[in-house]
Protein backbone atom coordinates (compact mmCIF):
# COMPACT_ATOMS: atom_id res chain seq x y z
CA UNK A 1 0.00 0.00 0.00
CA UNK A 2 0.97 3.43 -0.58
CA UNK A 3 0.99 6.12 1.91
CA UNK A 4 -2.43 7.81 0.47
CA UNK A 5 -4.48 4.84 0.58
CA UNK A 6 -2.83 4.78 4.27
CA UNK A 7 -4.04 7.74 5.06
CA UNK A 8 -7.41 7.31 3.53
CA UNK A 9 -7.88 3.69 5.27
CA UNK A 10 -7.26 6.02 8.75
CA UNK A 11 -9.33 8.86 8.12
CA UNK A 12 -12.07 5.95 6.97
CA UNK A 13 -11.87 4.28 9.99
CA UNK A 14 -11.83 8.09 12.53
CA UNK A 15 -14.30 10.37 11.63
CA UNK A 16 -12.50 12.92 14.00
CA UNK A 17 -9.03 12.33 12.34
CA UNK A 18 -11.36 13.04 9.39
CA UNK A 19 -12.91 16.26 10.43
CA UNK A 20 -9.91 17.25 11.30
CA UNK A 21 -7.51 16.86 7.41
CA UNK A 22 -10.63 18.80 6.42
CA UNK A 23 -10.31 21.78 8.49
CA UNK A 24 -6.41 21.81 8.10
CA UNK A 25 -7.15 21.62 4.10
CA UNK A 26 -9.87 24.66 4.78
CA UNK A 27 -7.22 26.83 6.63
CA UNK A 28 -4.11 26.15 4.37
CA UNK A 29 -6.72 27.13 1.39
CA UNK A 30 -7.55 30.27 3.77
CA UNK A 31 -4.27 31.11 4.22
CA UNK A 32 -3.24 30.57 0.14
CA UNK A 33 -6.20 32.90 -0.54
CA UNK A 34 -5.02 35.60 2.07
CA UNK A 35 -1.27 35.73 0.34
CA UNK A 36 -2.47 35.89 -3.28
CA UNK A 37 -4.43 38.69 -2.58
CA UNK A 38 -1.62 40.70 -0.22
CA UNK A 39 0.30 39.62 -3.88
CA UNK A 40 -2.23 41.24 -5.51
CA UNK A 41 -2.55 44.64 -3.52
CA UNK A 42 1.03 44.80 -4.05
CA UNK A 43 0.98 44.88 -7.40
CA UNK A 44 -2.18 47.14 -7.75
CA UNK A 45 -0.02 49.40 -5.87
CA UNK A 46 2.92 49.10 -7.12
CA UNK A 47 0.46 49.53 -10.91
CA UNK A 48 -0.66 53.17 -9.08
CA UNK A 49 2.29 54.40 -8.24
CA UNK A 50 3.79 53.78 -11.76
CA UNK A 51 1.46 56.23 -13.57
CA UNK A 52 2.07 59.47 -13.87
CA UNK A 53 0.63 62.88 -11.58
CA UNK A 54 -1.72 63.67 -15.08
CA UNK A 55 -3.10 59.85 -15.61
CA UNK A 56 -4.04 59.50 -11.56
CA UNK A 57 -5.45 63.41 -11.73
CA UNK A 58 -7.57 61.93 -15.08
CA UNK A 59 -8.76 58.70 -13.16
CA UNK A 60 -9.59 61.36 -9.94
CA UNK A 61 -6.84 59.89 -7.42
CA UNK A 62 -4.08 61.54 -5.71
CA UNK A 63 -1.22 59.71 -4.58
CA UNK A 64 -1.94 60.41 -0.99
CA UNK A 65 -5.12 58.41 -1.76
CA UNK A 66 -3.41 55.12 -3.49
CA UNK A 67 -2.34 52.78 -0.24
CA UNK A 68 -6.28 53.63 0.91
CA UNK A 69 -7.81 52.56 -1.99
CA UNK A 70 -5.88 49.51 -2.31
CA UNK A 71 -6.37 48.76 0.76
CA UNK A 72 -10.44 49.48 0.73
CA UNK A 73 -12.10 46.41 2.84
CA UNK A 74 -15.02 46.28 0.60
CA UNK A 75 -12.96 44.14 -2.29
CA UNK A 76 -13.63 40.52 -3.91
CA UNK A 77 -11.31 38.44 -4.06
CA UNK A 78 -10.99 39.62 -7.77
CA UNK A 79 -9.62 43.24 -6.72
CA UNK A 80 -12.58 44.96 -7.86
CA UNK A 81 -14.49 47.32 -5.86
CA UNK A 82 -18.13 46.43 -4.56
CA UNK A 83 -20.59 48.55 -4.38
CA UNK A 84 -22.36 49.63 -1.12
CA UNK A 85 -25.73 47.40 -1.10
CA UNK A 86 -28.78 49.59 -1.69
CA UNK A 87 -30.39 50.61 1.19
CA UNK A 88 -33.99 49.79 1.08
CA UNK A 89 -35.66 52.81 3.52
CA UNK A 90 -33.68 55.44 1.81
CA UNK A 91 -35.47 54.37 -1.48
CA UNK A 92 -38.97 53.29 0.03
CA UNK A 93 -38.59 57.15 1.13
CA UNK A 94 -37.79 58.35 -2.45
CA UNK A 95 -40.45 55.65 -4.46
CA UNK A 96 -44.28 56.92 -4.11
CA UNK A 97 -45.21 53.14 -3.83
CA UNK A 98 -43.17 51.45 -1.58
CA UNK A 99 -43.55 54.65 0.77
CA UNK A 100 -46.75 53.54 1.58
CA UNK A 101 -45.79 49.62 2.31
CA UNK A 102 -42.95 51.41 4.48
CA UNK A 103 -45.70 53.46 6.50
CA UNK A 104 -47.98 50.25 6.85
CA UNK A 105 -45.06 47.97 8.29
CA UNK A 106 -44.24 51.11 10.87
Amino acid sequence: MDTVSKSQEATNQDPVLARRVIRCGIFVGRCLEVVAAWRLRGRQRAQLHALDDRTLKDIGVSRLEIDSIVNSPNRDASGRVNQAPPDPVSDARNEPAARSNLETQM
